[in-house]
């Protein structure tokens, strides 16, 4: 199960510290951003994105579903 949260292109997360989840892979976006997932229902993969204003990539998470649950950076 992959709980993937983006905050919005309006605001973002604005305090100064980061916030506390030992289950995040990667590092918490602070910046307007929006997520974008790609889908290929061939290999059994998803690329998750976190992209940001100018359609800068913050973050990615490509997970392969066709073996044993495995999280590729």
């Amino acid at each position: 199960m992959i709980d993937f949260t983006s905050s919005g292109l309006t605001h973002s997360y604005s305090g100064d510290k980061e916030e506390s989840n030992p289950f995040r892979v990667g590092k918490l976006v602070t910046s307007p951003s929006f997520g974008m997932m790609y889908i290929n229902l061939k290999t059994m993969q998803v690329e998750f994105e976190m992209r940001g204003l100018e359609n800068i990539v913050f973050e990615n998470l490509k997970i392969d579903y066709s073996v044993t649950s495995t999280v590729k950076k």
